[in-house]
């Protein structure tokens, strides 16, 4: 490692280092998640699963939204 705690005279410093890591890292978890999320959005396409933050809130906020809709129906039909 090329930071000047390890190896003196270089210019890098170990907040590159974090920096680096935690991108690469984050960036591992996207390609594992979006080719594991076959299993998790059955259906989607492989460019759409690279979306997955994304795909993921909207599928969980369309079920959301249908189990109120659910809800509010047997409301009305308890009150009538």
């Amino acid at each position: 490692m090329n930071i000047p705690e390890f190896n003196p005279g270089t210019k890098a410093s170990l907040m590159h280092y974090f920096v680096a890591m935690v991108s690469l890292t984050f960036f591992t978890i996207w390609i594992i998640v979006a080719f594991q999320s076959k299993y998790l959005m059955p259906g989607y396409g492989k460019w759409v699963r690279f979306l997955w933050p994304i795909t993921i809130i909207r599928i969980r906020m369309g079920r959301m939204d249908r189990d109120k809709m659910d809800r509010d129906k047997m409301d009305r039909d308890n009150k009538d």
